[in-house]
């Protein structure tokens, strides 16, 4: 679990393509950057208690994701 007040997500992580979980919560993420579709190997994606506004389309590329958690967040738009 990464948090402690993250101010964005971190883009490196979106090289580490054999990641199948990514916990970020309790932070001050504004947005899920587009390479996140990158993470093809991806099933759990938790960003639960940030201040995410916009949702992305590239999110629906991670075919293999079966869980997603953006509770308490501020998302206003899916783009």
């Amino acid at each position: 679990t990464i948090s402690d007040k993250l101010n964005q997500f971190p883009l490196e992580i979106c090289n580490i393509k054999t990641l199948s979980s990514l916990y970020i919560e309790n932070g001050n993420i504004t947005y899920i950057p587009e390479e996140i579709n990158q993470l093809t190997n991806l099933c759990c994606l938790i960003l639960s208690n940030n201040i995410i506004e916009i949702i992305l389309e590239s999110i629906c590329e991670l075919t293999l994701l079966t869980s997603l958690e953006l509770n308490h967040n501020k998302i206003e738009k899916l783009n």
